[in-house]
Parts: C-alpha cells; sequence; structure tokens
C-alpha cells in the first residue's frame, strides 16, 4: 500500500480508517479492532449491515506471538447480534459496498447472509499466498490491512463492470447522497435510463438485497460513525444531514434496526473499554 490510512474513527478497541480515493467506488470503510488480553472483554452489538467484509484475524498472546489466525468473509448482518470478543482478539478488514462484492471476490452477498465463513480466493496470481501474506505481516507486528488493500486493488484492476454491475453502482451512489430520504427509486431508475423493475432487479443480482434496504442500513451506520466522534451528539441535526425526514424518523429506524435509541447506543459504544 503506497498512501497512508487516514484515521477516521476510534470506538473502544475498534479504529476506523477511510479508504484510499482509488477504492471508495469499492470499500465503504477499513478497520481494526483489539480486545484486551486481560480482564472481561466487554461486549459489541454488531449493527446491521448490507455488504461484506473481508476479516484476518488471530489472537496476539502475552509473548507477542499469532495464534489461530483465519481469513474469514463476514456476510451481510440482516438483525442486531451482540459480539463478545476473546482476550487477545486482534481484527484487520476491508468493508466492501454491497455493489461491488461479486465483482471484487466472485462471491454473492445473499450467499453470506448473517454467516461467517472460512476463504480462500481462488483466482489471480498472488490468491493463492493471499493467507500466508496476512500471517506473515501479522507476525513481524506490520499488520495485514496494507496487503488486503494491494489485493483488492489488483483485483480491482482486473475486473470490469457489467451492466447489471454499472446499474447497481449508479443508483445506490445517488440513494447514499446526503438528504436522499425523499429520493424515490422510481426517479433514480429515470436518472440512469432503465425501468423500475430493471434497477431493482439489478441491485438484487448483484448486491444481494433491495436498493431501499441497502440505502436504509447505510444511512444508520452513517450516522452511528459521525456520533462515534462526538460526545454529545444532536441527533436532529444528524437526522436532517444524513438523509432522515426529521429526528423522529431517525429515532424509529434505531428503533427498527438495533433495538435501541440513538443516545443508549452511542453511550454503549462510549463505554467499551480501549485496550491497554
Amino acid at each position: 500500500m503506497s498512501d497512508p490510512l487516514t484515521p477516521r474513527r476510534r470506538v473502544g478497541g475498534y479504529a476506523e480508517f477511510a479508504p484510499p480515493g482509488d477504492l471508495r467506488e469499492d470499500v465503504s470503510s477499513i478497520w481494526t479492532f483489539e480486545a484486551s488480553r486481560h480482564g472481561a472483554p466487554a461486549t459489541h452489538r454488531v449493527l446491521p449491515y448490507p455488504g461484506l467484509t473481508v476479516v484476518f484475524h488471530y489472537v496476539r498472546s502475552d509473548g507477542g506471538g499469532v495464534e489461530r489466525p483465519r481469513l474469514e468473509l463476514f456476510g451481510p448482518v440482516s438483525r442486531v447480534r451482540s459480539f463478545r470478543p476473546e482476550p487477545g482478539l486482534v481484527m484487520q478488514a476491508v468493508e466492501l459496498r454491497p455493489e461491488s462484492v461479486t465483482r471484487l471476490l466472485g462471491v454473492s452477498p445473499a450467499d453470506h447472509l448473517d454467516a461467517i465463513d472460512s476463504w480462500r480466493p481462488s483466482a489471480g496470481p498472488d490468491s493463492v499466498s493471499l493467507f500466508d501474506k496476512l500471517a506473515e505481516r501479522a507476525l513481524v507486528g506490520d499488520g495485514a490491512l496494507g496487503e488486503l488493500v494491494r489485493w483488492l486493488r489488483e483485483r480491482d484492476a482486473d475486473s470490469r463492470l457489467d451492466p447489471a454491475g454499472r446499474i447497481s453502482r449508479l443508483a445506490l451512489r445517488a440513494l447514499r447522497a446526503p438528504r436522499s430520504a425523499s429520493l424515490r427509486i422510481s426517479d433514480v431508475a429515470d436518472r440512469i435510463g432503465v425501468s423500475l423493475r430493471h434497477l431493482r432487479r439489478s441491485v438484487l443480482e448483484v448486491a444481494g438485497a433491495s436498493p431501499k434496504r441497502i440505502q436504509r442500513l447505510e444511512r444508520l451506520n452513517r450516522v452511528v460513525s459521525v456520533a462515534d466522534t462526538r460526545g454529545a451528539p444532536r441527533w436532529s441535526e444528524l437526522a436532517v444531514a444524513h438523509g432522515y425526514f426529521d429526528q423522529a424518523h431517525l429515532i424509529r429506524d434505531f428503533r427498527d434496526l438495533t433495538a435501541s435509541t440513538p443516545a443508549r447506543l452511542h453511550a454503549e459504544r462510549r463505554a467499551e473499554p480501549v485496550p491497554g
């Protein structure tokens, strides 16, 4: 990886980085997670998300060694769930936008819904050795994020958008725009120049979920991401800035998708301990 990652937020043992400019169409975030090797680990609430995440993880021993390294695909999350990491767990991950998963990885997001699956890439000149390279980087303490980003760049350079992928990218880009709550899917279809049925079918085929479902989940995660960087978020302002009609709309979505209110979820996340 030629350019350094830009930190975006940190909550407890979780740190998020902005994707490099050349991968922003494909990658929604890059993140790491580290659990303390001592003390009781905190339970983390995993929020619903429509994309798929490539995760390399292992356990760091007290002596600094790497134990039980694994390369896995964390599939789309349809409902909130709890995660309690084991002591010393280290995770390094690249979160892909749903419409980019099939093109870059050769798998469908829908096939990995609510699943965590072992994975070995099967295409590309360096794919066989990807796991070995990640494990080697972990052993020297240099991290695996750079290697994952480099591999994805190679896949991006070798792949091409098909018609359904192009429609999905254009549609979801429009639905991710700020203040897009009132934007109708039919308006997006007209803007792209396809029928509403064709747009919905293309997004479902490529991304594994409906355009509206993806818009709703990504909007919620954007608000959580920004709120994590603030001690006292102004929820009414965040609602308007990120595509909700008003604060009441935001609160309804939080209750439905996370089983919590915005304020309670924010306090819970900020209370998670930072590893020593």
